[in-house]
């Protein structure tokens, strides 16, 4: 798990791999919120899993999304 985060985190400012578009921002924001309950629960393995995905997902989404919903993103 650590890997893959140090990748997400070192790769923020790059543009996102082609792929399926994000999710719509509301999922996005259920999605962060989740990673915080389970940061807040120190369920550290189940988010160490979910982490890399959903970061990568938000670098896309904020090359996807404009205006409020972009600064939502970040």
């Amino acid at each position: 798990m650590v890997p893959a985060l140090r990748r997400e985190f070192a790769a923020y400012r790059l543009p996102p791999v082609e792929g399926a578009p994000p999710r719509p921002v509301p999922e996005l924001t259920a999605a962060v919120a989740r990673a915080s309950r389970l940061r807040h629960s120190a369920t550290l393995d189940t988010l160490g899993a979910e982490l890399p995905g959903l970061l990568a997902e938000l670098r896309a989404a904020t090359h996807h999304q404009t205006g409020h919903d972009r600064e939502r993103v970040f």
